[in-house]
């Protein structure tokens, strides 16, 4: 379900199984039928193998490396790359790695309880530009033609 001009809309996609499958997708206003979510649940109980469906936030990817690009008071980890700095929030590195996690865990906060913990590599960067945009977001910031294709 997400909120969309204000209301509540929950969206479905719903794909059939035949030779040539059809998407349909579906929004419902649930506020103008008069219905309201008690519960929501990842899965179906009872399940068919001629239907599934997956709940989706469309917009999580675009909102998080919107907080990246648009709140640099608020991370608490900085990449630095030759003469370039790549801000980070710690909390979305570790959830995303492991690596990261274990890493922060070694690292005692100052006495105001914030660290700023800085983290110098060498690499292109483009390289850690897109390396940050794929945690945040899951996907690649471009292509891998794009990034051959560059110097």
């Amino acid at each position: 379900m997400i909120s969309f001009g204000g209301e509540k809309v929950f969206r479905v996609g719903l794909k059939n199984y035949a030779e040539y499958a059809i998407l349909f997708f579906v929004e419902i206003y649930l506020v103008k039928i008069g219905m309201e979510v008690e519960d929501v649940k990842y899965g179906i109980q009872g399940t068919s193998e001629f239907y599934s469906y997956r709940l989706c936030d469309r917009l999580a990817k675009s909102q998080l490396w919107a907080a990246l690009e648009n709140q640099q008071n608020l991370e608490d980890v900085e990449f630095v790359v030759k003469d370039k700095s790549f801000p980070a929030h710690k909390a979305i590195l570790a959830a995303r790695s492991r690596t990261f996690a274990d890493e922060f865990e070694k690292i005692q906060p100052g006495k105001d309880g914030l660290h700023q913990i800085q983290i110098e590599i060498e690499a292109k960067p483009s390289t850690i530009l897109n390396f940050l945009h794929f945690i945040y977001t899951g996907e690649p910031l471009g292509t891998l033609a794009d990034e051959n294709g560059s110097s």
